[in-house]
């Protein structure tokens, strides 16, 4: 009897061998070709980038608190609910 795990896997090649979307098939590829031995994930260069700005944003002060960013929301969409 297949295990939930084996499943899951061969619904994915199932889906992957269907696949003409270029896009999706180079994200899959790299995120194959990002995972290490120790099953640890290098950072793309994009993914580097976003995190060299979002330093650099910090180091500015061009950040808001978690609290302001929540007011504004609540304030800007009174009728939903925030958990």
């Amino acid at each position: 009897m297949a295990t939930n795990l084996e499943i899951r896997k061969q619904n994915l090649f199932s889906w992957i061998i269907q696949l003409n979307d270029e896009s999706i098939l180079s994200r899959l590829d790299s995120l194959g070709k990002s995972k290490t031995s120790d099953n640890t994930f290098e950072l793309t260069d994009d993914m580097k980038k976003a995190v060299d700005k979002a330093i650099e944003s910090l180091e500015s002060g061009k950040v808001k608190s978690h609290e302001d960013v929540m007011a504004k929301a609540k304030n800007k969409f009174p009728n939903l609910r925030f958990a």
